[in-house]
């Protein structure tokens, strides 16, 4: 397994590139369209997906191998309990 970047880097402006903030208007869209009431968020980031979508009423757990970035299960995909 390799090491984890520090949570700080998932607040930086070098994470949030314009291209991320277009990968997130898509990952919101595609998903919007669905009209899920529920959504598994698999890798958490900085969390941006997961705070738009709540308050839009939608449900969201999380997944991710970093426990520092504090996900609702802390699991790579592989083992996923899910």
């Amino acid at each position: 397994m390799s090491a984890q970047p520090p949570t700080s880097y998932y607040n930086s402006t070098s994470y949030d590139s314009k291209r991320r903030f277009i990968s997130y208007w898509h990952q919101i869209t595609e998903t919007l369209e669905l009209r899920p009431k529920t959504v598994l968020e698999v890798g958490k980031g900085n969390g941006f997906i997961e705070d738009y979508l709540k308050k839009l009423g939608i449900t969201v757990t999380t997944i991710d191998i970093d426990p520092d970035l504090k996900p609702d299960t802390v699991s790579g995909i592989t083992a996923t309990p899910f």
